[in-house]
């Protein structure tokens, strides 16, 4: 399904590895070092954000940079989880080449399925539904999802419509201040389907964030 899509979210990934890690050593301050805890995503810091603490799902890029800029993980571990991110895709593209005829059928599919909401939609709105989705902790397809914001990567390289674990929008209603959209998805190791509604709403900075949600 990825083809050039997963090779530039592959590439995206090396570069913000680097581009980061050189920005916060750029503004880093010399200190003594200090005594390492060991790394858990839901040990406490200076705000909650994104992570849940009853979440037991690693954290997605997105959730990795904040826990880097807010001192909760070191920059080694920010390196080995963002390494793993990239390995899960690079083994997807190494699937699609073994693969071809079905990563074609999934590509053209996925196509449908953005095609299909663009007839109703802006790109941008379905961009910004998708990166509040991916600041979900406990949301498993956000891993997918954080940079859905950069347009250089195809809307369609978004959406798994038959490749397990699958994510597809059904529905998307969108009003001024609120959106309710409608999404089924997998988790990896389950066969079954989860079917959720999500309603977002914006902030005073106009930003989508969860205001509720529901298994439907």
């Amino acid at each position: 399904m990825w083809g050039n899509a997963a090779q530039a979210l592959a590439l995206r990934l090396a570069c913000t590895i680097t581009h980061k890690e050189g920005l916060r050593q750029a503004r880093t301050p010399q200190k003594l070092p200090r005594q390492e805890t060991p790394f858990h995503p839901c040990s406490p810091g200076p705000r909650s954000f994104l992570i849940s603490p009853v979440s037991d799902l690693p954290p997605s890029p997105r959730q990795l940079f904040h826990l880097l800029d807010t001192g909760r993980i070191t920059s080694d571990q920010f390196r080995e989880s963002m390494a793993q991110h990239a390995r899960e895709v690079i083994v997807e593209m190494e699937e699609d080449h073994l693969n071809p005829a079905v990563a074609f059928i999934e590509q053209m599919l996925c196509r449908r399925a953005a095609a299909k909401l663009l007839k109703h939609h802006e790109e941008t709105l379905i961009r910004e539904v998708l990166l509040a989705l991916s600041d979900l902790s406990d949301f498993p397809p956000g891993r997918w999802l954080w940079n859905a914001g950069h347009p250089h990567i195809p809307l369609h390289a978004f959406f798994r419509s038959k490749r397990e674990p699958v994510f597809r929008i059904t529905t998307l209603q969108a009003d001024p201040q609120v959106v309710t959209v409608i999404v089924e998805y997998g988790v990896a190791g389950q066969t079954q389907v989860k079917k959720e509604e999500f309603r977002l709403r914006r902030d005073r900075r106009s930003q989508l964030g969860l205001e509720r949600r529901r298994l439907v």
